[in-house]
C-alpha cells in the first residue's frame, strides 16, 4: 500500500513540475500568454531608449505589470542624473521576480557653444596697420572650458578682405561658429574726399572720409515713411542740382532732392503710381544714372504696406528696384517664439526660456487654428528659425528681420518671452511695445493686460507696459498709450518697425528667476493664453470657443 502511495505522489510532482515549468517559460516572455487562467504581460510606458538633452528634466512615465487582468504600478529607484552625460539604466521592481524590466536613458549634450565676437562683425583697417584682435566670448550649457579655433589669418600689409572664422567646440563635439571679416584698405587722400559723421551704436560720433569718385551717384540710407522712401545719398558734384528719378518701362516720375554737403536727401512718395517694377536713377540734368547701392545686407529694406500697396525693394547687378503691387494680407496673426537653438534665453538652472516660449507657441498656434485664422510661426522646433525671406537675404541672420518680413502682410504680430533678473523678488507679466505706436494700435493688448491683472498673485508696481530707448536704455511708459518718437531698443521691436514699419508686441509671461512666480506660472499658463486667444479672436472677428 505505501508503495502505491509513493509512487502516486512521485506522478503527481511530475505533474505539477511540469506545470510550473510550462509557466515560468510563458512568464518571462513580454508577449500575453494565458495558461490555466493564469496570464502575465509587463511593459513600459513610452520608449524603452530615451534621448534627452542635459539639464532639460527627465519625465519617468513609469512601467506596469499585468497579472490576471490586474494591473500594477512598477516603482524604480534609479535615478537619472540630467546634470551629468552618461547612459543611465533605469530598473522596475516586478512582482514575478524571474523577468526583469529596464529602460535605457540617454543623457547627452546636444547644445552647441553659444559664441560671440567683441567688437564689430567688420573692421577696416588701413594698408600697414596692424590688426587687433576684439576677441570674443563663449558659453555652454554644459561645459565650462570650450575650445575655440580661429581660422583665418589677416595680412595688415596687403590690400584685400581677410575673413576670420571663429570655430567653438563642446567636449560633446557640438559646433558653432561666428565670422569677423577685416577690409584692409588703402589710405584716403584727401583730395576728392569729404568728411563723414557716423553716429555709432550708444550715439557717440566720428569721423569718416569718403571717396567722392568712388561713391558717387550712391544710395547710403534708405527708410519706409508713411507714403513712400526716404532716401539719402552721395553725389560727386554738390553744386548741381540733382533729383531721382523713379521708372517702370513706360515713364519716370522725378523728385525734386536736397543737396548739401555733396549728399541728396528727400522723401520719394508712392502715391499713384501705378503696379509695376521701377528702378532709381540720379538725374544731375546733364547725365542720368542708375542709383548704386552701398548698403550693408543688414540694412537693405525689403517690403512694407504703404497705403494700400505691398512695395518690395529688391536689387540687380546692385541696383536697387521697386516693386508695387496691391496688398493683401496672407497670415492673421504672425507668431514668434523668442530664442532657439544654441540660443537659451533666460536660464534657472535646468529651466530654458526657449522651451517655455515655444510650449506657449505651439499651443496657442493649435487654438488659432481651431478657430479658422491663419498662423505663421518663425520656428515650430527647437531651432533659431526663419531668418528674412526670399528676398536678397543670403547674408541675414536675424529673426527680427523675418518678423518684419512676413509680419509686413501679417495683421497681427507677436513674440512670446520669459523673463529674467537678478532681482529674485521681481514677478508676474511685463509687455514691450513699440516706442510710436499709439493705444489704438495696441488696443488688443490693453485689453489682455487689463484681464492679467485680474489674474496674477502680483500686485507689484513697476513698469509693466513700456518701449525702451536704444541710446540711453531707460523705460518709457506706455500704460496710456504714450508716444516717443525715438529709436527702440529691443531688436524684435526696432527691426520690424524702423525697417518694414510694422507693429509688434512682446509678451513677457513671468520671471523666471523667481521661483514662486514661476511655479504659479506654470500652473497658469494656458489660462493666461486663453485670455490671450480670446482678446485676438473676438478683435479677428471670430467667435471664441471656451477650451
Amino acid at each position: 500500500m505505501k508503495k502505491i502511495f509513493f509512487i502516486l505522489l512521485i506522478i503527481l510532482n511530475i505533474i505539477f513540475a511540469s506545470f510550473i515549468i510550462y509557466n515560468v517559460v510563458n512568464i518571462v516572455n513580454i508577449n500575453a500568454t494565458k495558461f490555466n487562467k493564469y496570464y502575465y504581460i509587463a511593459y513600459v510606458y513610452g520608449e524603452e531608449v530615451i534621448d534627452i538633452e542635459t539639464n532639460n528634466g527627465y519625465d519617468e512615465q513609469g512601467a506596469v505589470e499585468i497579472i490576471n487582468d490586474k494591473k500594477i504600478k512598477l516603482d524604480t529607484e534609479d535615478v537619472v542624473n540630467i546634470e551629468k552625460n552618461g547612459t543611465y539604466l533605469v530598473k522596475y521592481k516586478t512582482k514575478n521576480k524571474l523577468y526583469d524590466l529596464y529602460r535605457v536613458v540617454n543623457v547627452k549634450d546636444m547644445v552647441a557653444p553659444n559664441i560671440k565676437l567683441k567688437g564689430s562683425s567688420t573692421i577696416n583697417i588701413n594698408v600697414g596697420s596692424k590688426y587687433k584682435e576684439p576677441g570674443y566670448t563663449v558659453t555652454d550649457n554644459y561645459d565650462e572650458d570650450i575650445k575655440v579655433e580661429v581660422i583665418g589669418k589677416v595680412d595688415y600689409k596687403k590690400k584685400g578682405t581677410y575673413k576670420l572664422e571663429y570655430k567653438a567646440t563642446d567636449s560633446s563635439g557640438n559646433t558653432s561658429s561666428v565670422t569677423r571679416t577685416i577690409n584692409v584698405k588703402t589710405k584716403l587722400k584727401n583730395n576728392n574726399t569729404v568728411t563723414k559723421t557716423i553716429s555709432t551704436e550708444k550715439g557717440k560720433d566720428k569721423k569718416e572720409e569718403v571717396d567722392l569718385k568712388s561713391n558717387s551717384n550712391t544710395t547710403i540710407s534708405m527708410s519706409f515713411t508713411n507714403d513712400g522712401i526716404y532716401i539719402k545719398g552721395y553725389i560727386k558734384n554738390g553744386s548741381k542740382k540733382y533729383s531721382i528719378e523713379l521708372c517702370d518701362e513706360s515713364t519716370c516720375k522725378k523728385y525734386g532732392m536736397a543737396v548739401k554737403d555733396n549728399y541728396y536727401s528727400g522723401n520719394m512718395s508712392l502715391s499713384g503710381l501705378k503696379n509695376g517694377i521701377y528702378k532709381l536713377y540720379v538725374n544731375d540734368n546733364t547725365d542720368k544714372m542708375l542709383v548704386i547701392n552701398k548698403l550693408d545686407t543688414m540694412s537693405r529694406i525689403n517690403r512694407a504696406k504703404i497705403g494700400n500697396k505691398l512695395v518690395t525693394l529688391s536689387y540687380e547687378n546692385n541696383n536697387p528696384k521697386i516693386m508695387i503691387e496691391d496688398f493683401e494680407y496672407e497670415y492673421d496673426i504672425l507668431l514668434d517664439a523668442g530664442h532657439g537653438g544654441s540660443d537659451t534665453g533666460a536660464t534657472r538652472g535646468k529651466i530654458l526660456e526657449k522651451t517655455i516660449n515655444l510650449m506657449q507657441t505651439l499651443y496657442e498656434k493649435e487654438r488659432y487654428e481651431q478657430h479658422g485664422l491663419k498662423v505663421k510661426l518663425t520656428r515650430d522646433d527647437d531651432t533659431y528659425g526663419l531668418m528674412m525671406g526670399p528676398v536678397d537675404n543670403t547674408n541675414v541672420r536675424r529673426r527680427s528681420y523675418a518678423v518684419g518680413y512676413y509680419g509686413v502682410v501679417s495683421r497681427y504680430v507677436y513674440s512670446n518671452h520669459h523673463n529674467s533678473t537678478f532681482n529674485k523678488s521681481y514677478s508676474g507679466w511685463e509687455v514691450l511695445l513699440v516706442n510710436q505706436s499709439t493705444m489704438s494700435q495696441n488696443d488688443v493688448t490693453y485689453k489682455i493686460v487689463k484681464e492679467w491683472d485680474k489674474n496674477y498673485p502680483t500686485n507689484e508696481n513697476h513698469l509693466r507696459i513700456y518701449g525702451r530707448n536704444y541710446d540711453t536704455d531707460a523705460l518709457l511708459d506706455k500704460t496710456n498709450g504714450q508716444t516717443y518718437n525715438i529709436k527702440n531698443y529691443y531688436a524684435m521691436q526696432r527691426i520690424p518697425y524702423e525697417l518694414f514699419k510694422v507693429i509688434t508686441v512682446t509678451y513677457e509671461g513671468c520671471y523666471i528667476s523667481n521661483e514662486s512666480d514661476y511655479n504659479w506660472y506654470m500652473d497658469n499658463w494656458k489660462k493666461l493664453s486663453e485670455i490671450k486667444i480670446k482678446a485676438y479672436v473676438e478683435k479677428l472677428g471670430k467667435k471664441y470657443i471656451p477650451v
